[in-house]
């Protein structure tokens, strides 16, 4: 059975009715919505040797492969035929890492169709420092509007708790950033 029509439909209009209230860009009009990359959600599709990648529902039309590698964890996004590897090893941190639970997806939703555009992502990212004795956790914003997707920026925690407001920022105007790792 396919994955995405199995868990996908009634996730999406979940998520959008209970969760899209909580996270709105005043200016832009822009909602967040959920999806979970645990669990149920997700399927293996492929192990080896210190690799695993499983396959995870998305949003709007996108599908999600979370891929873990030599403990360390990144996206490949993919839409249609084509793939999008967003390689956080290479172009955030090469520390151990592992993602959090949850993609926030930032979306338009037409008032019409209730149909969700994707414009950007943001997903937890806890790194290894050093010699691995601290964790930082981060939060990587992703372009999903150009034509090579791509993370273009990390937010670090804040002392004032706004890591969250400042990532929905960052991910609300992402097209004018430099992807990262160029």
């Amino acid at each position: 059975m396919n994955i995405y029509k199995k868990f996908l439909s009634p996730f999406v209009l979940i998520s959008a009715l209970a969760l899209s209230s909580t996270a709105f860009a005043a200016d832009k009009g822009y909602q967040s919505v959920y999806s979970p990359l645990t669990g149920k959600h997700c399927i293996t599709v492929g192990t080896m040797t210190l690799e695993a990648e499983q396959e995870c529902a998305g949003m709007a039309g996108f599908r999600v492969r979370l891929i873990d590698a030599d403990d360390r964890q990144s996206l490949t996004l993919m839409k249609g035929s084509k793939e999008y590897p967003l390689d956080f090893w290479s172009t955030v941190s090469s520390n151990f890492s592992e993602l959090g639970k949850l993609i926030e997806w930032r979306v338009n939703i037409d008032k019409k169709s209730r149909d969700l555009q994707a414009i950007a992502l943001i997903v937890r990212f806890k790194n290894s420092e050093g010699d691995g004795s601290k964790m930082n956790s981060d939060l990587v914003v992703v372009d999903l509007q150009r034509k090579n997707i791509c993370a273009v920026g990390v937010v670090k925690a804040t002392k004032d708790g706004k890591q969250n407001e400042n990532a929905r920022k960052m991910a609300d105007n992402a097209t004018g950033l430099k992807c990262l790792g160029n």
